[in-house]
């Protein structure tokens, strides 16, 4: 059987081997919907890439839930967004900002989960990376070296450096629980 695997607000470029979904018609989109109205059967899909989409979503909570629904267990979700710190994240049509903590309410990792609506939705954090713009030498290198920093010392650079050397993005990799 074939795998399912959206790219969720593809815009112009979707992945390739992808179903293209978004909410405006381009050549790459396959499906017109919104992340939180997903026309896809419950346990159906079998990976998830979204890249600088959930920060315009109007409804986080209900759109992390479409997700979880229509994933098959042990699905994974690949997210791009703006990290907080960035110039990017504070773009006018940004309704959310993003930080290494940001689905820790969703994680099984997580013990004390204090916000969370729905218990039921869970995922396995498999992966966090702050990611750098890389500027041109000789800035490259110290760019490099700080990204290597910021992904081993994570607590330390977004409580003290992150306002200094913001990331441009932040990846997560979650694994789905059912």
């Amino acid at each position: 059987m074939t795998e399912v695997k959206l790219d969720i607000g593809c815009g112009l470029k979707k992945r390739e081997g992808f179903l293209g979904i978004d909410i405006v018609r381009t050549e790459s989109v396959d499906i017109i919907a919104k992340v939180e109205n997903l026309p896809f059967k419950d346990s159906s899909v079998d990976v998830i890439y979204t890249r600088h989409t959930l920060e315009h979503v109007d409804d986080f909570e209900k759109a992390v839930k479409e997700m979880w629904r229509v994933f098959k267990p042990n699905a994974i979700i690949e997210i791009i967004v703006p990290f907080w710190a960035h110039h990017y994240a504070h773009y006018p049509l940004h309704k959310r900002f993003f930080n290494r903590f940001s689905f820790d309410e969703y994680s099984v990792q997580k013990v004390d989960k204090t916000f969370i609506v729905d218990m039921d939705v869970k995922f396995l954090v498999e992966e966090i990376k702050y990611k750098f713009q890389i500027k041109r030498f000789p800035f490259s290198i110290f760019y490099k070296i700080l990204e290597k920093l910021a992904n081993k010392y994570y607590n330390t650079y977004e409580s003290t450096f992150a306002n200094i050397f913001p990331a441009c993005e932040i990846y997560f990799k979650l694994r789905v629980i059912k």
